[in-house]
């Protein structure tokens, strides 16, 4: 039996049920304070990461014993193979996503994104004068001969860039005038020998074309805007 105080004590205390839908709305509370840092730090972290990989990109190479105009001109170097890259793969999907273009079409697609991870292969490797000799032959070289496979990717501008960068980059009057020459005679030959193509991006996807059109352009302001 409980005493007459113990009794006055329960009535005068909340029942269970008012107690039980207090902490229901308090659970229900709860929610609307939870935050998420992680998620919240997510486009910082990001943004972060690229920074630190496009200066991981642009420092390959570095070495004391240039001076800074070297360094300058061998950050903008990598940072061109590096965006060059990014194109070449985007350039790679769109003919492998696109059933028109044969296995092998992709492969030649390729070509020029594999060239731009030996030049920054060789520049981590300090082959600095290696890497500026295989970017200005053989990247107008895998360019032209995607064209002669009767392809065409929207990459007629390229011959142009190469021709542009070729004066800053190359030291020797010899070399840079035979890259600058090798890439206006492909220029030439495709504007006006070169008139029909079998696997044509602007035929399949003219959206596509014009991004790979525009992407060049941008390539020439942004080499010239470092260059300056």
């Amino acid at each position: 039996m409980l005493s007459r105080k113990t009794i006055l004590i329960l009535q005068g205390s909340p029942t269970i049920e008012k107690l039980m839908e207090i902490s229901h709305h308090r659970i229900l509370r709860i929610p609307g304070k939870i935050t998420f840092p992680q998620l919240k730090r997510l486009p910082n972290s990001l943004k972060q990461n690229s920074i630190n990989l496009l200066n991981y990109v642009k420092s390959l190479g570095y070495r004391e014993t240039l001076d800074q105009y070297e360094l300058l001109k061998l950050g903008i170097f990598n940072q061109l193979n590096f965006f060059q890259l990014l194109a070449g793969i985007l350039i790679l999907c769109t003919c492998i996503f696109h059933h028109q273009f044969p296995a092998w079409a992709c492969i030649v697609a390729g070509m020029p994104a594999l060239i731009n991870i030996v030049v920054l292969y060789l520049n981590k490797r300090y082959l600095h004068q290696t890497a500026l000799i295989a970017y200005f032959i053989f990247q107008p070289l895998a360019t032209s001969f995607i064209f002669i496979n009767s392809i065409s990717l929207g990459l007629d501008l390229y011959f142009i860039l190469y021709g542009i960068l070729a004066v800053f980059f190359l030291k020797e009057i010899g070399l840079m005038i035979f890259s600058i020459c090798f890439s206006m005679v492909n220029f030439f030959i495709l504007s006006v020998v070169l008139e029909l193509f079998i696997y044509q991006l602007e035929n399949i996807n003219h959206f596509l074309y014009l991004v790979n059109e525009g992407v060049t352009i941008v390539f020439i302001f942004y080499g010239l805007y470092l260059i300056k």
